[in-house]
């Protein structure tokens, strides 16, 4: 949680999911939530793996980019009755149904006056003309801040009153760990994991071409074979992040480029190489873990050893220790039982090991009660 310039309190996405889940548990699902964010953070990802983890099928509505006839549905005239019978939408709920839905408003504040007015009932009564919300339906709005300068409009204040809602912001750690799940380039993890002002960063007053967001750094990865063809990773880099941030992050692959190879590491086939600058350090921290969250299978113990010992011989001791602890707890999640009481072994039963690294040992024995032997 953090308070923003305009005095909000803001969350992260990952706590907004959380908050939401809690909100739910409480209230039921006849709340409305409404989350505000800027631009390209992440909020349609994590309502989308909110509803698959409530087990909720996701209504996705781009109100931005509906008329008011779509919410309301079309009138079909009975000419005998002189009346007129107000067809469902297609995407609203069967009244009697049993399933859960999730119906997330997107772009909310991207809508035309009188989509707004049709939202109103939608929020305020849960219906829409004569087709009411089954009470298994739980609706989320979302909407771009305001200090993003897009096309963006202040909402009613009653319908703000009936939304519960929540400030989100993009946070590092949590993009992180969604970033592994998708298996994004460690190239691209170790520079936001050094450089986390760049997961998202809006300047109103740039005349660059862009600016990152979350949602482009995993665009990014759909280039990440072309990273060493300078001149077009300079042209996707610009278009993606604008020029400033397309030549530092050229910068970035040119250094490292040059870190040994992970397998000749693990082989104990690599002479030790200083990774001096962080870029570099981080850089090495994502290859490692990325690899080791992806090939568990395949790693030995010595493999282990051999790694370990490669990184306490590091410059960058602090990122390092990091690095080694989140080895632990891979191999205490992924590896075999044999493995892990080998290195269990080795590092708090070896003097020798001890004695060369007594950081190391002091940040595992912190952890061990995590470490199943």
């Amino acid at each position: 949680m953090k308070i923003d310039k305009n005095f909000k309190i803001t969350q992260s996405l990952g706590k907004t999911k959380e908050y939401i889940k809690k909100i739910v548990e409480i209230t039921g699902l006849n709340q409305s939530i409404y989350i505000e964010g800027a631009s390209g953070i992440g909020k349609s990802e994590i309502i989308a793996q909110l509803a698959s983890e409530m087990g909720a099928e996701l209504i996705d509505i781009r109100l931005g980019n509906i008329d008011n006839i779509d919410l309301n549905g079309i009138g079909i005239p009975i000419k005998e009755e002189r009346k007129a019978i107000w067809t469902r939408p297609e995407f609203f709920p069967p009244e009697n149904c049993s399933k859960k839905y999730v119906m997330f408003l997107d772009e909310f504040n991207h809508a035309t006056e009188q989509v707004f007015g049709a939202a109103y009932q939608l929020v305020l009564e849960r219906r829409m003309g004569v087709h009411v919300l089954p009470k298994n339906v739980l609706v989320i709005g979302a909407g771009n801040s305001i200090d993003d300068q897009g096309i963006s409009f202040d909402m009613p204040s009653p319908l703000v009153n009936r939304f519960l809602k929540i400030n989100a912001n993009a946070n590092i750690e949590d993009w992180l760990k969604y970033a592994e799940s998708l298996k994004i380039d460690w190239k691209i993890l170790g520079f936001l994991k050094s450089n986390p002002e760049y997961l998202h960063k809006f300047n109103g007053q740039t005349s660059e071409d862009n600016f990152p967001t979350p949602r482009n750094w995993v665009r990014l990865n759909d280039f990440k074979e072309e990273f060493e063809e300078e001149d077009f990773i300079e042209c996707v880099l610009n278009g993606l992040f604008g020029y400033s941030l397309a030549i530092q992050f050229k910068q970035y692959l040119k250094i490292v480029s040059k870190i040994p190879s992970l397998v000749g590491i693990l082989n104990g086939e690599e002479e030790v190489t200083t990774l001096t600058d962080l870029n570099s350090s981080y850089a090495f921290y994502m290859l490692v873990k990325s690899y080791f969250i992806n090939n568990s299978e395949d790693i030995t113990f010595k493999n282990i050893v051999n790694l370990i010992n490669y990184t306490n011989k590091q410059a960058n001791s602090e990122v390092m220790q990091m690095l080694n602890v989140d080895l632990i707890g891979i191999v205490n999640k992924n590896m075999s039982s044999e493995i892990k009481n080998k290195l269990h072994y080795y590092i708090f039963e070896n003097p020798e090991f001890a004695k060369q690294n007594k950081d190391f040992v002091k940040k595992i024995k912190d952890f061990s009660k995590e470490l199943a032997v």
